[in-house]
């Protein structure tokens, strides 16, 4: 009888460990599979931030060369004008000069 129950209990024990493993087992399957999930949802994540400031980057520069583009235009422009202020002044010198003469 003793004999019988030693059986049974080591029985029972083996199927609890055994059921514990199996359980383990599902778990570690279940949360390997979460963490890859996590790491792409991560990755996925910075993949995103990294694009968005590329993309930034890209419009600040092509900004930046427009504005490079409008100052030179102006600093002409103003060239232009200084010129042609420049050169009125002078003919009006020269006619000044050629009636008195």
């Amino acid at each position: 009888m003793q004999r019988d129950y030693e059986q049974d209990r080591v029985k029972a024990q083996i199927e609890k460990l055994t059921t514990e493993h199996g359980q383990l087992q599902s778990t570690i399957v279940r949360t390997k599979r979460d963490e890859q999930f996590e790491v792409e949802r991560i990755r996925r994540d910075y993949k995103a931030r990294v694009t968005a400031m590329e993309e930034r980057q890209e419009i600040i520069l092509r900004e930046l060369l427009n504005k490079k583009n409008e100052l030179q235009r102006v600093e002409i422009r103003l060239r232009e004008q200084s010129g042609s202020q420049t050169s009125a002044v002078t003919d009006d010198k020269e006619r000044r000069l050629r009636r008195i003469s």
